[in-house]
């Protein structure tokens, strides 16, 4: 779940359970592709999604990799 959001037009971070990732970055074989101001972008596989602050994980997070 992502727990927050840290925005900066010099870089931005967003925090899931509890750790802080960069776009590019790869937790539990999902990867952050972008970071807005709102939601984050995620890839895994071929699957692209989105999320804000606090929604359900998207089903992708459970699959196996």
């Amino acid at each position: 779940m992502i727990e927050g959001i840290l925005y900066a037009s010099t870089g931005s971070s967003v925090v899931i359970n509890g750790q802080i990732l960069k776009e590019g970055d790869i937790i539990s074989g999902v990867k952050v592709v972008k970071i807005n101001r709102e939601k984050v972008n995620f890839q895994k596989d071929k699957t692209h999604w989105s999320q804000r602050i606090r929604e359900a994980p998207n089903i992708m997070w459970e699959q196996p990799l």
